[in-house]
Formats: C-alpha cells, structure tokens, sequence
C-alpha cells in the first residue's frame, strides 16, 4: 500500500556521491563564503596570532598552539592577506569535522554520522570561530587524534596509520589541555594500544614512537628555557583566585555552554551560548543512553568535558570550551541515533512512519543548519561590535 513512498533504488556510487555532496557542500559553504569581505579587517586576537607566528623564534618561546602558528608561518611567507590567513583556518576546521565524519559514521552509522556531522559543524560558535585566524580550532584536535587511532586499528597501512598516529600525539602537546587527555586516552584505550603494538613488527612500531619524540623535543627544549610555557599547555592559570571566585568561573563556564556566556565574545551575537536547546536535548538523551550501553566511552566524554570547563573557568578563557565540543556532539550523535532507533522499533513495518522519522530529522538538521547560516553568515558581521572590532589590516 505504501510502496510509492520507499527510496527509489540508487547505484552504489550514487548513493556515496549523494552522501558526500548533502554533507559536504552546506559545510564548504559556510566555512568558505566571503572570507576576507564578511568583515572589514581583522580582530586584535588574530593580529596577536599573526605577529606570534611571524618567526620561528617567536613559535619556540611562546609554543602554545605551534602547529597553527607554524602553518600560519608558512602562509605568511605566500600572503598576508585575511582571506589566505582564514582560507588556512578554515581548513583546519573542515579537516577536523571531516575526522569527526568519519568517528561519527564508524559508531552510528551513516545516516545519522552525516547528520551528526551537520550539527556539529553548524555549532554557532563554531561557525564563526572555525573561520578566524586566532587557531582557537586547534582544541578540535581531539576529535583528529581519534579518528586516526580508529583508522589504526582498521587499516591494512599500518605503518603509515602508525606513523600519524604518533604524530598527532606529539602535535597535540603544544595544544592547551590536550596533555591531560592524551594521559587519559592512554588508561582508557591501553588494552587495545597494546594489542595494536603486539600485532605489529618492530621494524613497523618504531617510528611511531620515535615521530612523537622528535616532535615534542623543540617543546621540551622551549620548556627548559622558560618552564612557564607549560602553564597554558596545562590550563595552569597565572593567578588563582579564592576557591569561591573559581567555583563560580567554573560554574560560569558550564552555563556558557547551554545558557548564556559569562561576558560578551567577539565570535558571539550577545552572549549566546555555545549549544542551541536541539543540541542540549540531544545531548542529554546521548549521555543517558550512553552510560547505560556504553559506560567507559561515556565516563571519557565527561572527563573532557570537565577538563573544558574547569580550564576555562580557572583561567577566564571561555573559548577553552571548543575543547570539549567534539565529545558534546558525541553525545548529540548517540541521542540521536536512539531517537532513531526507537522510532523505527515502533514502527517496524509502516514506510509511512519510517519517512516522517527521517523528514522529522532532515528537517532539525536543516533548521540548525539555517541557524548557523543565518547567525555568522548574516547577524553577527553586521553588529556594530563586530563592525568596530574586525577592523585591523
């Protein structure tokens, strides 16, 4: 009877080049369009990152977030132009929410994985800092360093999967925060790093390790000279205040997320939080659902997400937050996929219902979509903060 509302049969690479383009070409689009043109100039925090990126000097005595400022370095010698400065953060963006693609695709599937990915990269935050040079998208890197370990242990290239698996590690230290992670990933994932470590020879396992030593050595010798660059890399504020005033920075921290942030930034549309009400929903049921299935992965996620938050409440930096936007839509994916689920099981045979479901959830991504679209594509350039602060040549 509802035979008339089923999926017309599509080839195979059809259905992949459909797959690709309803994903890929709405992110293109918002991290790419009108770049240098969407504001008059730039902001003081990108000059501050194009002058800390100006020399290899400048990179090894202040080596917080290195591998932006040394891939800005690179650009610097081709373009000083915004677009070209952008151009390379957007990027960057898009690299990571392509890693983020492919976790999501690997846990749910490829249904809700592209619709996972769509909210994660129409964060409203996200779509206005991902394109600014100031490599505040490096905290993404997360989400990078997992996609290559999973990759590692399904690949037939071994040793190349090795190799930049490694090198993740090691670029990951120079990022605030992700030295902490790195520790808990390995107590997490240590049964199956050794199981991938046993599985490979040794001609194959040794560069891995020995990639990640070269690269942290110009940390370790910056280090030596001033031991003091290892505070932000440990999200160690330069002053403490009293235990009540931290309390409540953290506490500000967390609200920014789903409520409001603390003071006004110069990516947000007055103090809009991170996350719309859709992702905090999804969110909550993703965690639920989670803890119930699977508790390890979930007690992972919290763990950065405390980490973003207490960072970025101790040391007053809200944009710390990016940090734990990955494992936020994580959690976005598993409650989405569970409302999914539980439609299709309550509706095992009905096309009919099966097609409301999937209408019903192309059209939140959308309305997300148009969200993001219209807030950093259209309100946010035409405030007159941001029109008085994005003014630097």
């Amino acid at each position: 009877m509802f035979d008339w509302l089923r999926m017309p049969r599509l080839s195979r690479p059809s259905r992949r080049l459909l797959n690709y383009a309803f994903v890929w070409v709405p992110i293109v689009f918002l991290f790419f369009w009108k770049l240098e043109s969407l504001t008059p100039g730039l902001s003081t925090n990108e000059i501050v990152t194009r002058q800390a990126s100006g020399s290899l000097s400048n990179i090894f005595h202040n080596p917080t977030n290195a591998p932006f400022k040394l891939l800005e370095y690179g650009i610097l010698h081709i373009s000083h132009s915004p677009w070209a400065l952008r151009g390379m953060a957007s990027a960057i963006s898009v690299i990571f929410i392509f890693c983020f693609w492919r976790v999501a695709v690997d846990w749910f599937g490829r249904f809700v994985g592209a619709l996972s990915t769509l909210l994660f990269a129409s964060t409203t935050w996200l779509s206005v800092d991902g394109r600014l040079a100031d490599g505040n998208n490096w905290l993404l890197a997360p989400i990078g360093i997992l996609a290559l370990f999973l990759w590692l242990r399904r690949t037939e290239h071994k040793f190349v999967a090795n190799i930049l698996f490694w090198l993740s590690l090691g670029l990951a230290a120079y990022v605030p925060g992700l030295l902490w992670l790195e520790l808990v990933g390995i107590f997490i994932a240590r049964k199956r790093l050794i199981v991938i470590i046993r599985e490979l020879r040794t001609l194959k396992t040794l560069p891995g390790p020995l990639v990640y030593i070269a690269t942290i050595v110009p940390l370790a010798w910056s280090l030596v000279g001033n031991w003091r660059n290892i505070k932000p890399l440990l999200l160690i504020p330069n002053h403490f205040n009293n235990w009540l005033t931290s309390l409540k920075d953290v506490g500000h921290a967390g609200l920014a997320l789903v409520w409001q942030s603390p003071v006004h930034l110069p990516y947000l549309v007055g103090r809009w939080p991170m996350l719309s009400i859709m992702q905090v929903i999804l969110a909550v049921f993703g965690i639920t659902v989670m803890w119930e299935r699977a508790r390890r992965i979930a007690f992972g996620i919290l763990v950065v997400l405390l980490l973003a938050v207490v960072g970025a409440g101790l040391n007053q930096a809200w944009w710390l937050l990016f940090l734990g936007l990955p494992s936020l839509t994580v959690l976005e994916a598993a409650g989405l996929r569970h409302l999914y689920l539980e439609w299709r099981t309550i509706f095992p045979r009905n096309p009919l219902a099966q097609s409301l479901a999937t209408i019903v959830l192309l059209a939140l991504i959308g309305s997300q979509l148009a969200l993001a679209g219209y807030y950093s594509l259209s309100t946010w350039p035409n405030l007159d903060t941001t029109r008085s602060s994005y003014v630097i040549k």
